[in-house]
């Protein structure tokens, strides 16, 4: 549990030093990412881990439909839980009053997806 609140620490530390004169930062996971990990990974996320997320400092969150085909990789887990944590992710947002951005679709219209939501098109 300590690394996760470390690595929590460390994504918010990031995300300052990245936008430091940026217009804009894409950022691709969020302390959120950590909370649902704790609750998925040891059943509880603690209170020094759920006050570090504060979803109203981003714009927009988008979130990722489980649509595409599962692929391996050393760093991802549960193939067979992916609707499981979408739904924990997007419950997460609709708890704070965020609605999230749902991004799906396959290659150029999953893309247009994501683009459209940030207005860049």
């Amino acid at each position: 549990m300590d690394d996760i609140i470390a690595i929590a620490h460390g994504q918010l530390a990031l995300e300052e030093q990245l936008a430091q004169g940026a217009q804009w930062l894409v950022c691709d996971t969020t302390v959120l990412v950590c909370i649902i990990w704790a609750q998925v990974r040891f059943g509880e996320c603690p209170a020094a881990l759920a006050k570090l997320w504060q979803p109203a400092d981003y714009a927009i969150h988008l979130l990722t439909v489980p649509d595409l085909p599962w692929q391996d990789d050393p760093l991802r887990e549960n193939p067979h839980d992916r609707a499981m944590l979408f739904e924990l992710y997007r419950q997460a947002l609709l708890e704070r009053e965020i609605a999230p951005v749902l991004v799906q679709g396959h290659g150029r219209a999953r893309s247009k997806s994501a683009l459209n939501a940030i207005h860049l098109i």
